[in-house]
């Protein structure tokens, strides 16, 4: 662990940094200590917020595909490699019935805005294409980091306002009577603010949004 630390690859740091709440507490202060000195030597790199959901793909080996798709538990991913849809959009493959949840909470700009938020805090769908065998294709806009990895390589930057805004999120979701079915840390993801010329503001509390709604069902008490 040490020595991933001590390297340059900034995923493999992230990873690290999630590890450390399982190390013994003796071990726990002097790594917390490597991951601050990273951050503080990274933190207006780009990279530190990168999505990492492309972590590790060989592009290279993949130069005669414009996609490659990949399972998860519940759904199937499908990540464009075209360098200019590469880090911009990816498809999701949901369940109809679980898009419908996502579409219904995304579209519900006015229930977001009355109850604090000026953007909408969900995973952004871009097209969609409802297939026969009952599944829905959907283009969505990749955002930046995870929540939980952000609060560990950070060591908790901007964790009081972002929980605040988290809370609210599961508020409209239950509004809306909307059960996401796994809204844990890693189903929030950041999406920073940048400048014109596309440099990343890190001074700015980033938007963050609830992703993954391919277990989303309606719940009891729809009351919008």
């Amino acid at each position: 662990m040490l020595k991933w630390l001590k390297g340059d690859d900034i995923f493999a740091i992230r990873s690290v940094s999630q590890m450390v709440r399982f190390l013994p507490v003796g071990m726990q202060e002097e790594i917390r200590k490597l991951i601050e000195k990273f951050y503080e030597s990274n933190k207006n790199n780009p990279e530190l917020i990168k999505t990492g959901i492309y972590y590790g793909i060989n592009f290279s080996n993949l130069s005669h595909q414009n996609r490659v798709s990949f399972s998860k538990t519940g759904s199937e991913i499908i990540l464009l490699l075209s360098e200019k849809l590469k880090y911009q959009n990816l498809i999701r493959v949901v369940e109809g019935s679980c898009f419908l949840e996502w579409k219904r909470a995304y579209e519900a700009a006015g229930l977001w805005k009355s109850i604090g938020f000026d953007y909408v805090p969900v995973e952004p769908i871009i097209s969609y294409n409802r297939k026969k065998d009952g599944m829905t294709h959907c283009v969505v806009g990749v955002l930046d980091l995870n929540y939980d990895e952000w609060l560990c390589v950070s060591g908790g930057r901007f964790k009081t306002e972002l929980e605040f805004k988290k809370k609210k999120i599961e508020e409209g979701l239950k509004l809306l009577g909307i059960n996401h079915g796994h809204s844990n840390n890693d189903n929030y993801c950041l999406k920073f603010y940048k400048d014109e010329e596309g440099v990343i503001d890190f001074s700015k509390i980033p938007k963050i949004m609830l992703i993954d709604f391919d277990k989303a069902y309606r719940s009891e008490g729809d009351l919008v």
